[in-house]
């Protein structure tokens, strides 16, 4: 595999060129590990987004499946916060490339980093617009398997555009072809364990559910879930480490919040919520008691996000989404996570979460807006991942237990009705958690079920993920 500098030459050869006479292209957008994307213009004055896989690459049937199947999956959604693709072809010296939308706006993977961090409101919209894109893909039988901020972008408008379905599960025959049972395929800071171990069959809306949560984390933390120094090191960890709760590295994000991220993020499936539309229900019922609602959540227009936007929660001014009016008082957006998510009978609570800082109005930015079109983000397709048996075992090594701490678990619980059965859950089934007590594994009993929130920074003892 050629080094990114000369993938970066190999495609700016390309600006200028005309592509099957009618695609003239006009600038290098981003390039990655599996494509190069530009905006192009074409012969009818139509502006939009080539994702041309690198020539290198098209020897590999399956890379080139995944590639031109992203078009297919993401436009069976009809959903506004889907990027479209508008046509797939081939270049004239043999690379498939996409035609795309072309956006205004920026990745989120800027918004991960300590002095990008976005306000609470913001995330919480974002989080319920990614949640309403996965409630639709999961109940039209589509898994996305690669969420995470490098695959999320924020248009000018502060809508967010789901990227990058070329490692999506299809609940159909198709999927045999493309996911390898014991290969990890994704990207492994934003993997949970079962991802992480190759186990497609008991993958599930769950997996994606815990993604979106992970997401969460690092547009509130500014970093990653997990601490690690190389690839490898990073899916060892995803394969046997719980990730630390929100509260320890995010301290400014009310504790109702934490309570909701912290549960998407569970160790074990089971103590994860069922659907992205049960923890979408939570994420807002948790962020109005908080009195951190964005303006989506409470109908109102969100600011234009132009630049990169936001800060350290305690300082920063600059451009917002979404943030409007005076600011708010620190005082209100502190209750009790136990007036937001009760604890079933005899369990104790502890104090209430730390206090949100307001950081006060945000002034608008300049009118910046660059076409960054689905390139930073379309580059998480260049952010796929792929690694077999070769580098990991379908085992995980016996120390790793000693990676889990002993007790048990303690948190806090989310009582949300459970949604409507969809093609990726069924109200039937239900298996043993890790302590041995039966619970609804997809989806369940009526009425509403109780949902765990993990506290510890660890796993009880002997809670690796275990083979089903």
């Amino acid at each position: 595999m050629s080094s990114m500098s000369e993938l970066r030459e190999r495609a700016r050869v390309r600006v200028g060129t005309t592509i099957r006479e009618k695609w003239t292209v006009d600038a290098l957008l981003g390039v990655g590990g599996t494509a190069a994307v530009y905006a192009a213009t074409h012969r009818n004055g139509k502006r939009a987004a080539l994702k041309v896989l690198h020539a290198e690459l098209t020897g590999s049937r399956e890379l080139v499946t995944r590639f031109v199947r992203e078009g297919y999956v993401a436009n069976r959604l009809e959903h506004p916060g889907v990027c479209s693709v508008l046509d797939d072809d081939t270049t004239e010296d043999g690379s498939p490339f996409l035609v795309m939308d072309l956006l205004l706006g920026h990745s989120l993977e800027r918004h991960t980093r300590a002095q990008y961090i976005l306000t609470v409101p913001e995330v919480v919209d974002i989080g319920e617009q990614l949640l309403d894109v996965l409630a639709l893909a999961h109940a039209r039988g589509i898994l996305h398997r690669d969420i995470k901020p490098a695959n999320l972008f924020l248009t000018d408008e502060g809508r967010l555009k789901v990227l990058d379905f070329g490692i999506a599960r299809i609940a159909e025959p198709l999927d045999g072809a493309v996911t390898q049972a014991g290969t990890a395929i994704g990207t492994p800071a934003y993997m949970p364990p079962e991802q992480a171990r190759g186990r497609w069959k008991v993958v599930d809306a769950r997996t994606d559910v815990w993604a979106a949560g992970a997401t969460m984390f690092a547009l509130l933390a500014g970093r990653k879930p997990r601490r690690a120094e190389t690839v490898q090191e990073e899916l060892y960890l995803a394969m046997t480490e719980p990730v630390p709760s929100l509260a320890t590295e995010a301290p400014h994000v009310p504790g109702a919040i934490v309570s909701v991220v912290d549960c998407a993020m569970a160790f074990e499936m089971d103590q994860r919520f069922p659907a992205a539309d049960v923890m979408k229900a939570a994420l807002r019922q948790a962020a109005a008691a908080a009195g951190v609602l964005g303006p989506m959540s409470s109908g109102s227009a969100p600011h234009s996000v132009r630049s990169p936007g936001i800060r350290n929660p305690s300082s920063v001014s600059g451009p917002r989404l979404g943030v409007s009016g005076p600011p708010v008082d620190p005082g209100t957006m502190t209750p009790s996570v136990s007036s937001v998510l009760p604890p079933p009978t005899g369990q104790r609570v502890s104090a209430s979460p730390p206090s949100l800082r307001s950081t006060g109005a945000a002034p608008r930015s300049g009118r910046g807006a660059f076409y960054a079109a689905v390139a930073l983000l379309l580059l998480a397709s260049i952010g796929m991942f792929f690694v077999g048996r070769r580098y990991f075992g379908a085992q995980v090594p016996a120390a790793a237990a000693s990676l889990s701490g002993a007790g048990p678990q303690t948190g806090v619980p989310v009582a949300m009705p459970l949604p409507a059965t969809s093609a990726l859950t069924t109200a039937s089934s239900a298996e043993p958690s890790a302590t041995g007590s039966t619970v609804p594994r997809r989806g369940g009993a009526p009425g509403g079920m109780v949902y765990p929130v993990p506290r510890a920074t660890n796993a009880p003892a002997g809670s690796i993920y275990r083979e089903r």
